[in-house]
């Protein structure tokens, strides 16, 4: 998530909702960044309302690191982020441990999607079932999948889907860019 904000997103306007803003990872994060421990929709609302108004003018990042809350989850603004806001100059990192943490409407706008390890093989079944069922070599079984992204997302790999080029890599995370 930091090398993604370092990289693609510097320059923006940003606030970030995370429960453990107190965590060594945060150690050196931007002084840039807003950073709230609870999650503020009325901070996205007037987002979207400054840029109405002045032709989105203003670039604005949200990021969600691991909010564990059905107030996040359920929100309409942040299904209004994922969704109109972002033709309103606002962009968003969604980081969480479990797709489940994000409400499914959600979860079906995501323009880059990046798949690390699961914990369990009945997450990696969900996981394949949600994401990953049209990428994956047909005529494997269930537990073939299974097990072929067990092996792709070990070491620090990751699958990424690209929904806008309708693109899917094994890419890997390298020592640089770990925390």
């Amino acid at each position: 998530m930091k090398f993604i904000y370092k990289n693609y997103f510097a320059a923006h306007i940003t606030t970030m909702f995370s429960q453990n803003l107190h965590a060594d990872i945060y150690k050196d994060l931007s002084s840039k960044i807003i950073v709230a421990d609870e999650y503020y929709p009325e901070l996205i609302e007037e987002a979207h309302h400054i840029n109405a108004e002045t032709g989105n003018k203003f670039p604005f990042l949200f990021i969600n690191d691991d909010m564990v809350s059905l107030k996040i989850k359920n929100d309409p603004w942040i299904l209004k982020l994922l969704t109109i806001c972002r033709n309103a100059g606002m962009s968003s990192i969604q980081s969480f441990q479990g797709r489940v943490l994000m409400n499914a409407c959600g979860r079906g706008q995501i323009n880059y999607v990046a798949i690390f390890k699961q914990q369990t093989a009945k997450e990696w079944y969900n996981v394949i079932k949600e994401y990953l069922d049209g990428w994956i070599p047909e005529g494997m079984t269930m537990p073939e999948k299974i097990k072929w992204c067990m092996v792709a997302t070990q070491n620090h790999q990751f699958i990424f889907i690209d929904n806008i080029k309708n693109e899917c890599y094994i890419s890997k995370l390298f020592k640089d860019q770990l925390v």
